[in-house]
């Protein structure tokens, strides 16, 4: 049967699709796990929701919410908000387009395999041997991470090429941490490269978490960072007792690189994990759309005021948000544009300059003639050049249909 759109009327009745409801505060977090999308809606929402699933019409749920709260309220409307988020499956009887399950990552991956990372034996033995290898590392005085040990090899291209596996792979397994964490809570989860700002990024797709309990959702986001520091803690403890060679180099290289990792956890503007547990731990629901469209409004100010200009007629966004909650956005608005700021100048004054002059090295050395130069030109040609290859890729997945939108409308005009 073809999927219709119908018309909402006040006799109509709805067929919800497979939604999760849960509490959070004064409002009602509602969604599909299977999709990752959510809304919060208020309390009038939720008994909305929960007559519309009984299968009561429109009007009667609206006349039944007045009788009981004495609140007059347009279902009518509601309903088709729910329409357009895909939340109901038939409307009067006719099916209705929604938006596809989530394609995940691993799905023979079930929570019966990976349960027992949420018991509390098994974190607290996670934590236990994190601090004994770090322990061990201090004890033996082991060399904190830096670049000199990536800097293992005289060949440029052997350095590049290893450090580019072993990178990878750490980056596949932090991913993999979290699909395993969301799995164990019962949440579908996708693994897929992505781009933040000029850096290109793998990320898990673990929307579907926003049903579950607090205390699941914060492990699935720190789960990648506990991985991460747990290789970082164990590599340097092998690097510490390890006799000069091939592990105790590996050990340093990986300890270096797992350091780097936690690092850039911190730059939270980018929505890394350690956001993600910002944001839940400041109990604020969007943290970085909030916080950014707070920037917009003041950057829109700002350029009104230089042209002195009325003051813009469009409100303060953070204005509708409660007082607590406002002053982290207003907070975390000013680590936004910031940090920003700063990584863009990054990438003008350092990244694009080391990379254009690697490129030319490597070019460089095709034409020497020299066999192992013109093999090590080639292998950094060729890393970097599929590393570009797939920011570009992950980048117009992102931004390719707003990219189109925006030019269509300049052609047009």
């Amino acid at each position: 049967m073809t999927p219709t759109m119908a018309t909402v009327r006040g006799t109509s009745t709805v067929l919800l699709r497979r939604l999760a409801v849960r509490t959070d505060g004064a409002d009602t977090i509602v969604g599909r796990v299977d999709s990752g999308e959510f809304i919060a809606v208020p309390p009038v929402g939720a008994r909305a929701l929960a007559l519309l699933a009984e299968g009561v019409t429109v009007q009667d749920a609206e006349r039944t919410i007045a009788e009981n709260t004495g609140e007059q309220v347009d279902l009518a409307e509601f309903v088709e908000d729910l329409l357009a988020l895909g939340f109901i499956a038939e409307l009067d009887g006719h099916p209705q387009p929604g938006q596809p399950a989530m394609r995940v990552s691993l799905p023979w991956l079930r929570p019966r395999h990976v349960g027992w990372l949420l018991s509390r034996t098994f974190l607290a033995a996670f934590a236990s041997i994190t601090v004994a290898g770090l322990v061990v590392a201090f004890l033996s005085r082991a060399p904190l991470p830096s670049y000199h040990a990536l800097l293992w090899s005289g060949h440029g291209s052997v350095v590049l090429v290893t450090h580019a596996a072993i990178g990878w792979v750490l980056l596949y397994l932090h991913e993999l941490a979290h699909l395993a964490a969301a799995r164990a809570a019962g949440v579908p989860g996708r693994i897929r490269l992505g781009t933040r700002l000029q850096f290109l990024v793998a990320e898990t797709d673990v929307s579907g978490v926003w049903a579950s309990p607090r205390w699941h959702r914060m492990i699935v986001y720190a789960a990648g960072i506990a991985l991460d520091a747990l290789v970082c803690a164990t590599a340097l403890a092998v690097s510490a007792v390890a006799e000069p060679g091939v592990i105790r180099t590996a050990a340093s290289v990986i300890a270096t690189l797992t350091a780097a990792a936690l690092a850039g956890e911190l730059l939270i503007f980018m929505r890394t994990d350690a956001y993600f547990l910002l944001q839940e731990m400041t109990r604020c629901r969007n943290l970085y759309a909030d916080g950014t469209a707070y920037a917009r409004y003041l950057g829109k100010r700002l350029v009104q005021r230089l042209r002195r200009q009325a003051s813009p007629a469009t409100p303060d966004p953070s204005l509708g948000l409660p007082l607590r909650e406002r002053r982290v956005v207003r907070g975390y608005t000013a680590i936004v544009v910031a940090g920003t700021i700063t990584c863009l100048g990054a990438a003008v004054t350092i990244t694009m300059p080391f990379t254009v002059h690697l490129l030319g090295r490597a070019v460089h050395g095709l034409g020497t003639g020299d066999v192992a130069d013109a093999l090590d030109g080639a292998a950094v040609l060729s890393v970097t050049g599929l590393v570009q290859v797939l920011w570009c890729k992950a980048w117009w997945r992102n931004h390719g249909n707003q990219l189109r939108r925006v030019m269509g409308r300049s052609f047009s005009a």
